[in-house]
């Protein structure tokens, strides 16, 4: 057989595996067919997309700029590439790589709208509205299309067209806005009512008042909203702090989004002060204290300024109930529970260039991609059993999100030794009720610690299984492969021990909300009155 058939029978072959998603087989026989002719044409592009679906960007991207040397008037290479470089959150790159695309294939309605995707992550906002308006031209149904236009217009101030681009979206049968447009929205509606130009600054009086600006469910003052939150902020008044639901009179707005403080910025100027105060790790993003909008300051309390959260108790409010009875140590004489050594991970599974990007002071602190590997190269090898959403199909055993959520991840920890549980991310005191869940579930608990951690300011070392400690994934499963029971008894029995000692601490404090109140009223003090912190 010449080179020529050789050539063609590898591909052929390929084909077929491609077209069954064995992808493995399928790139196996590309790269044959590309030993032999270097040159052949689309084979790189289907090597591309093979990695695609394999979630190896990088080797896509390389495919892609391959098949581009080959063949350089193939639009879909460029586009793919642009793709893949989204995932990667390298949005220039990805603007480039559609821009190529679009010269060779000037209509194509996805070129687009990803290009204004990547404008619109690279916060290029009059160009994302531009690539976003040709998109609604060439199909007008695109709905995403209307939310990112309304929030480009709110970025560059422009209050009347971004309303009109979310009522557009509300127009179509089963538009939904998600946070924080719908609460955008929302203060869009309200402002069409206030004459902004007859505002002046708040009297003098002897309380400050306070508007909180995220309206609905996640409100800090809403009765639904988390107990602990709404909580701190409901022991507020007791500080002189009144809240307010008119927004003219408030000496301070505060908001979980800088886009919404961001926005009643540049509407009240100095007249107000502005407060972020958010709990949640990725709500916000900022790591300094104070943010500078167009001469304004706007404050920043999260979980990265370090003083939101006081020490590793802060959300064990979630499990009050529970921290009000200390727990009995293990006393069996070996693994007991069903599922022997194998780990469990109740997690929902988050994309690359979702949440992954993360990174302060040139270091990662994101823990959602290293606990996803972690998770999926132990099931893949029979040690981790997962359960959650956002999993390709046959990797999790259930989504025990689904119905009561609590109830149903005590049941599932009680047949399981191990449990991983990671934080979202790394920050001081930013700890959850991941690794208590585990220790109230019986489980010795994985965490990510580190040396400088500070939930080693409550748990000694040697207690939980700490993955700083681990080379990889596999080094942690032979680990725990080789675990006596006698080891496992007693670290599971320090973490208990851990545990009671917290529960009698978050009892004789209130559990801290209290002294979380006085920080959050000092902070509001500070920025109404201009006074300095006592620590500062």
């Amino acid at each position: 057989m010449d080179n020529y058939s050789t050539v063609e029978a590898y591909i052929s072959l390929g084909h077929q595996y491609y077209q069954e998603k064995n992808w493995q087989e399928a790139l196996l026989n590309y790269q044959k067919a590309i030993e032999i002719d270097p040159n052949s044409p689309l084979i790189y592009y289907q090597i591309g997309d093979i990695y695609q679906n394999l979630k190896q960007w990088e080797n896509a991207i390389a495919a892609f700029q391959q098949e581009i040397i080959i063949n350089p008037n193939l639009s879909w290479s460029y586009f793919f590439m642009g793709n893949s470089l989204i995932q990667l959150r390298l949005w220039k790159p990805a603007i480039d790589a559609y821009l190529n695309a679009l010269k060779l294939k000037p209509d194509f309605v996805w070129s687009y709208y990803s290009l204004g995707y990547a404008y619109f992550q690279d916060n290029q906002w009059e160009k994302a509205i531009a690539n976003y308006l040709k998109t609604i031209e060439l199909q007008p149904d695109l709905i995403d299309c209307y939310q990112n236009l309304g929030y480009c217009c709110i970025k560059l101030g422009q209050w009347e067209p971004a309303l009109e681009y979310y009522q557009k979206l509300l127009s179509f049968d089963g538009g939904i806005l998600y946070p924080p447009h719908n609460y955008l929205f929302k203060i869009l509606i309200q402002w069409k009512d206030i004459q902004f130009s007859d505002i002046s600054k708040p009297s003098d009086s002897k309380s400050i008042k306070l508007f909180q600006a995220d309206p609905g469910l996640y409100s800090m003052l809403n009765f639904k909203a988390s107990g602990y939150q709404k909580q701190v902020f409901s022991q507020l008044q007791e500080q002189g702090i009144e809240v307010t639901t008119d927004q003219t009179e408030a000496d301070i707005i505060i908001s979980q989004y800088f886009v919404i403080l961001e926005s009643f910025a540049r509407k009240y100027g100095h007249l107000k002060k502005y407060l972020l105060y958010t709990e949640e790790p990725r709500f916000d993003l900022n790591f300094e204290s104070k943010v500078n909008v167009d001469g304004v300051e706007i404050n920043i309390m999260n979980i990265y300024t370090g003083d939101v959260f006081l020490n590793n108790y802060s959300l064990c409010i979630w499990r009050s109930n529970v921290f009000s009875q200390p727990l009995n140590s293990v006393t069996q004489d070996d693994f007991w529970r069903p599922q022997h050594k194998k780990i469990v991970a109740l997690m929902s599974k988050h994309p690359i260039g979702g949440f992954t990007s993360l990174v302060r002071d040139g270091k990662s602190i994101d823990l959602y991609e290293i606990r996803n590997q972690i998770a999926l190269e132990g099931h893949q090898v029979g040690k981790v059993d997962i359960y959650g959403k956002g999993w390709e199909a046959g990797i999790t055993i259930e989504d025990s999100r689904d119905g009561d959520w609590t109830n149903r991840k005590f049941e599932i920890l009680q047949d399981y030794h191990f449990n991983l549980c990671f934080e979202n991310t790394i920050a001081p005191y930013y700890c959850t009720e991941k690794i208590w869940d585990a220790i109230i579930g019986g489980c010795l608990p994985i965490y990510y610690g580190g040396q400088n951690s500070t939930i080693y300011e409550d748990f000694p070392p040697n207690s939980f299984l700490d993955y700083c400690q681990f080379h990889d994934p596999g080094e942690l499963f032979q680990y725990i492969e080789k675990m006596t029971f006698t080891e496992y008894k007693q670290r599971l029995n320090l973490c208990i021990e851990t545990f009671n000692q917290a529960g009698e601490i978050l009892r004789n404090h209130d559990f801290f909300i209290p002294k979380r109140t006085d920080n959050l009223a000092q902070k509001i003090k500070s920025i109404v009155l201009e006074t300095p912190l006592l620590n500062e």
